[in-house]
């Protein structure tokens, strides 16, 4: 009887279950970014002058650290739910930008 090879996965794309390893990595970047810039107090940095626009940038920052946390943790969980997948990557492309 002859043995069938198993499906060749195509060429830069992981298997579900090498996936679910990166998305909780990245989950856990986003943690702990969203920790890090807990610790940062931009309010002294106003009182002395700077633009009210290091608050907004920080609260900004914040918020997408921990939606990618969430995001990316939810995705690991449950890889074939493309809008998690798109939560991933869509709303946060402007976070990455200088």
């Amino acid at each position: 009887m002859a043995q069938t090879q198993p499906a060749q996965q195509p060429a830069g794309m992981l298997n579900p279950w090498e996936i679910a390893p990166v998305l909780e990595e990245i989950s856990g970047h986003g943690a702990r970014l969203a920790e890090r810039l807990g610790h940062i107090n931009v309010r002294p940095w106003i009182d002395h002058g700077a633009s009210e626009t290091y608050l907004e940038q920080w609260q900004s920052a914040t918020e997408q650290a921990k939606a990618l946390a969430d995001t990316a943790g939810a995705l690991a969980h449950n890889r074939r739910k493309l809008s998690a997948g798109l939560d991933v990557l869509v709303p946060h492309s402007g976070f990455w930008r200088p």
